[in-house]
């Protein structure tokens, strides 16, 4: 005798919700899947949007994010940094199922999207973790990758090398996690449809969680140079070894920040020794900018470079409930003695 209509309906929705809690008893805990010190060497650049259509917000309802990203993006500071080897680990135990390995390490910007041909991951492993759950890491090294389909790896399992292949403009994993084919916020955790300022159930252990502060804005790198700096040598590591010499015949005091907001201002001072001179400038945006790049300096004075220290001081200011606070600054120091 079959039940009647509604007592049917109420019977799929009780299924529906087991298995909705099972779903979320089964997730996966993630571990960090990079081996990098957060916040030291290795920052969250892009966060998962949670807006549907042209606007963007994470899930604190903040700016770190691009229209449409439907994962993390954990950055190196610098191109020398990746080039070192910075591993990527498994973030849960699972089964191998995807593999890329033979994209070249290179800025899209370089390339063009269209010769991607639809590889916008780059290099990348993809684990399935069981009950649906699925995780990517994408823009892998070339030639990195160290474990094939069908392999079971532990959490903490070296998977490859950060890289920048793919569609990327600065050296990155991007992880991607999903359950039953649905992008899923690792921040969040949520199964259901999820708008920024509700509860949320991350998805990472503890011990992960503790390491992923959230940093809606951050230093990556500044220095000296001698020349207009360019944010692609100063990533390649060009200015490391620089040093001041009687003919050296310009000083660049450049800085690196990401995740920047509209109204944030850079200022920037450069200080010569025995108050020879001093340089400033403030920088403000106009908009929100993923990774922001500017430098102050002056050609050589005619009666050359005053022995001494010079100093560099920059900071980002913004404005938060009408007061003006510090999110980030830096001094860096060159000495000449000739």
């Amino acid at each position: 005798m079959s039940l009647p209509i509604s007592l049917r309906i109420l019977a799929v929705l009780i299924t529906l919700a087991g298995n909705s809690h099972a779903a979320l008893a089964d997730r996966p805990s993630l571990e960090l899947p990079l081996d990098c010190a957060m916040g030291v060497d290795c920052f969250i650049q892009n966060h998962f949007d949670h807006v549907p259509g042209k606007e963007a917000a994470d899930y604190t309802c903040g700016p770190l994010v691009y229209d449409g990203h439907d994962g993390v993006d954990l950055r190196a500071l610098t191109m020398t940094q990746m080039r070192e080897g910075v591993d990527v680990l498994a973030s849960a135990p699972g089964i191998v199922v995807g593999v890329r390995n033979s994209m070249e390490d290179i800025l899209v910007d370089d390339i063009g999207r269209d010769a991607l041909d639809g590889r916008d991951a780059g290099n990348g492993v993809r684990i399935d973790h069981g009950d649906g759950w699925i995780t990517q890491y994408s823009h892998m090294m070339k030639g990195s990758v160290i474990v094939a389909v069908g392999d079971t790896v532990n959490v903490g399992q070296v998977l490859g090398k950060m890289g920048l292949s793919g569609n990327t403009q600065f050296p990155h994993v991007h992880l991607g996690v999903s359950h039953d084919g649905i992008d899923i916020d690792p921040f969040a955790g949520t199964l259901e449809a999820y708008v920024c300022g509700d509860p949320i159930e991350p998805l990472w252990s503890p011990q992960a969680l503790a390491q992923l502060d959230y940093v809606a804005g951050g230093l990556l790198q500044a220095g000296f140079a001698d020349e207009s700096a360019d944010y692609r040598a100063a990533r390649e590591g060009t200015y490391n070894d620089f040093v001041l010499h009687e003919d050296t015949g310009a000083l660049v005091f450049w800085s690196e920040f990401f995740g920047l907001l509209e109204g944030d201002q850079i200022r920037f001072e450069l200080v010569f020794p025995d108050n020879f001179d001093t340089i400033t400038n403030t920088v403000a945006m106009d908009r929100n900018r993923a990774a922001q790049f500017n430098f102050v300096g002056r050609r050589v004075p005619e009666a050359g470079w005053p022995q001494g220290t010079y100093v560099g001081m920059v900071s980002v200011l913004r404005d938060i409930n009408g007061t003006e606070q510090v999110i980030a600054s830096t001094i860096e120091t060159i000495t000449f003695q000739p």
